[in-house]
């Protein structure tokens, strides 16, 4: 049996008592020229400590509304959402949640090591505790050979590996990613995820978004597919598999989003 499978099964009994995240009756809705768009149609969902999840959808589901609202980067129409039992913006402030984007700022003249630095900094760290805090993300994120390189020399999938140790250094309980492999090469996401998993053993709740049904496949222990800003599926990963693995095999398909979707609509 693997860390993930110990972990979960020595710790379910609690997980279930303690709620990482919940969102309510969540809605969002834009206002344009052309009127009223709804990017999230009413989501409740509640996410246990510990607890690995993919948001899985198509582009313009309502993945990343949704997840703007649980980190208190967008405020939802209706509906609400709460943090380890507090708001968003109070969760971030207490450094319990931290969250890689799909992109965000980062100073192109600092060496990678530097600008990691200078977020510790930021955070409060004594010089002491700062170093050995920036050497340990280096090493999670993979940037160990990255580390006297500018960013602004970086590639994308490389500057996402940044975002993603400067993720770590406040060391959250709670890890949020928006689509956080989208720019990395095959060996880049194949050492993203081995650190990904490192983390899950050590008991984070993992949180992220993707279109790669792979990915969910082979880390989520739940998976919540949404579409057009509302929840289609919520439940184990292995169930969507079996779901979709014996679609594709009727049908010659081979396994994608898509065939998740038809997978579903079998089902029902």
């Amino acid at each position: 049996m693997d860390c993930l499978s110990v972990f979960s099964h020595v710790t379910n009994r609690y997980m279930q008592m303690t709620q990482a995240v919940t969102l309510t009756g969540l809605r969002k809705e834009f206002t344009t020229a052309a009127g009223s768009i709804t990017a999230v149609a009413g989501i409740d969902l509640t996410i246990p400590t510990g607890q690995i999840v993919a948001i899985l959808g198509p582009n313009g589901a309502g993945k990343s509304s949704t997840i703007d609202m649980m980190l208190g980067l967008a405020t939802p129409t209706s509906g609400s959402v709460r943090v380890l039992g507090m708001t968003p913006r109070k969760a971030l402030d207490r450094r319990k949640i931290a969250a890689v984007l799909q992109s965000g700022g980062l100073l192109g003249d600092f060496l990678v090591e530097e600008i990691i630095a200078y977020i510790a900094a930021q955070l409060g760290y004594t010089p002491a505790k700062a170093q050995l805090r920036v050497q340990a993300v280096i090493e999670q994120a993979h940037l160990t050979g990255l580390a006297r390189r500018k960013v602004s020399h970086c590639s994308g999938g490389e500057q996402q590996r940044i975002r993603f140790a400067l993720a770590l250094l406040s060391d959250p309980e709670v890890l949020v990613l928006d689509e956080p492999t989208a720019a990395m090469d095959p060996q880049s996401r194949q050492d993203f995820w081995e650190s990904m998993t490192e983390l899950a053993c050590g008991g984070r709740t993992i949180i992220f978004s993707t279109h790669y049904l792979q990915e969910a496949q082979d880390f989520a222990q739940r998976t919540v597919l949404i579409d057009q800003g509302k929840v289609v599926y919520d439940g184990p990963t292995s169930y969507l598999q079996q779901l979709v693995g014996d679609t594709c095999s009727s049908c010659g398909a081979s396994p994608s989003l898509e065939s998740a979707f038809f997978a579903l609509t079998k089902a029902a």
